[in-house]
């Protein structure tokens, strides 16, 4: 029935197109109804490829489907079911979508691919991408049969992304943007493995494992640090260079003490009157550290005058001055007493403690004479309170044994001035 319907139309038109063709005037050369079948005839003929070529689509159409061997060229393809691509080779099926304005620019992608792999590319659906210079830029997206994916490039999530097992990242970073970011797990709890050894809490001086995956392994609390720190006492002016791991110093200064004055009278058999004790040095001391370090110098002045501690580049940490001599005897009076000697101190650096020299004694008088080899003999020191362990920053007396007033008569060479330098190290 299809075919006689194409037949009646074809021959319809073919009769138009002769009468059109010849008109009326034309039909006086037609000899015959034999000559317009015979014209209607060599057409047919020429068209009945065609007329069966579009008769065996009609019926593939209506018989659910239709194979084109070469290309097909369309704008739109609706299909209500499927689109198949099929392919016997390792590349597989294809389907290309082409944009034809990025064609010869090397930075974009004018060729995408889809394509269902296998072989020695892998079993899997591969995103590819050609370049608009040509360049085969290699597979984008990489989605394998057994159900691992793999993204060649950046990727930004701007929603949940949900991991129900590992998550793998080979020597790179993951980054999370914003403070409170966090990696979540199915059961909404960080991996156990990153952190096993602890409990969730503040640490004091912590103590800590890190396993070979960076892991941390063990946590808890441990014990204060404990400050390294020694002692180097200097009785000469000198410039010292912090040690290595110096994290600060404590100072202490102590003056000099005062020598005790001459006697009045050297001859036997004579009363005499006794010079005056020498005073005691200043005392300072830091009682906090002093935030010098490593690699910084300090200069360290001991004189009959002074013991001192300087910062280069900074100025005075403190001074202890000394004691003054006693005073010499006279025929009519003892020797007066010696001052105690001050100090100063810089308030920026820390917190100190200081004590001004004691006072000496003044000389006893009319005391009888009990040795010939008085006043040459040596002397004794009169120890001051800030701190009986030490000789330092005190002045002198007589070791005699006639009074307590029995002070030496004749100079003798006194202590120096010291400085005591704590070292605190990390």
């Amino acid at each position: 029935m299809k075919i006689d319907l194409i037949f009646l139309i074809i021959l319809g038109i073919v009769v138009s197109y002769i009468f059109v063709l010849y008109k009326v005037e034309s039909m006086a050369d037609v000899g015959s109804t034999d000559q317009i079948k015979a014209a209607v005839k060599e057409i047919y003929l020429a068209d009945v490829e065609a007329i069966r070529n579009l008769s065996e689509v009609a019926t593939k159409l209506q018989a659910g489907g239709l194979t084109v061997p070469g290309q097909l060229t369309t704008n739109i393809i609706n299909a209500s079911e499927n689109i198949s691509v099929s392919n016997k080779t390792n590349e597989g099926g294809r389907i290309r979508i082409l944009n034809e304005l990025k064609n010869g620019k090397a930075d974009q992608t004018n060729d995408w691919s889809i394509w269902n792999m296998t072989g020695h590319y892998g079993n899997k659906l591969a995103f590819w991408r050609y370049n608009g210079d040509g360049k085969n830029a290699g597979p984008a997206l990489e989605l394998y049969d057994n159900g691992n994916a793999v993204i060649n490039g950046d990727a930004n999530v701007n929603g949940v992304l949900t991991c129900n097992d590992d998550l793998v990242i080979n020597n790179k970073t993951l980054e999370i943007d914003g403070v409170l970011g966090e990696i979540k797990y199915a059961d909404n709890k960080v991996q156990n493995t990153a952190y096993t050894g602890g409990t969730a809490g503040a640490y004091t001086n912590t103590n800590m494992t890190i396993d070979a995956n960076g892991k941390i392994s063990a946590i808890s609390n441990g014990s204060a640090a404990t400050q390294k720190t020694y002692t180097v006492q200097y009785t000469t002016t000198q410039t010292i260079t912090l040690p290595t791991d110096c994290i600060g110093i404590g100072v202490r200064c102590i003056g000099k003490g005062g020598g005790g004055g001459q006697a009045s009278n050297t001859t036997a058999g004579t009363t005499w009157n006794a010079g005056g004790s020498g005073g005691g040095g200043g005392y300072i001391t830091s009682t906090s550290i002093i935030n010098l370090i490593a690699g910084q110098q300090i200069t360290i002045n001991i004189t009959v005058s002074l013991s001192e501690v300087n910062a280069v580049g900074f100025g005075q940490l403190c001074r202890a001055n000394a004691g003054s001599n006693g005073g010499n005897a006279t025929v009519s009076a003892g020797g007066a007493a010696g001052q105690g000697g001050s100090f100063t101190s810089n308030a920026s650096y820390g917190s100190f403690y200081s004590l001004v020299g004691g006072v000496g004694v003044a000389g006893g008088i009319n005391l009888p004479f009990q040795s010939a080899t008085y006043p040459t003999s040596a002397g004794s020191v009169v120890l001051q309170p800030w701190n009986p362990a030490t000789v330092y920053g005190a002045g002198q007396n007589w070791n005699g044994s006639v009074t307590s007033n029995s002070f030496q008569g004749s100079a003798i060479t006194t202590l120096s001035g010291t400085v005591f330098i704590t070292y605190y190290l990390k």
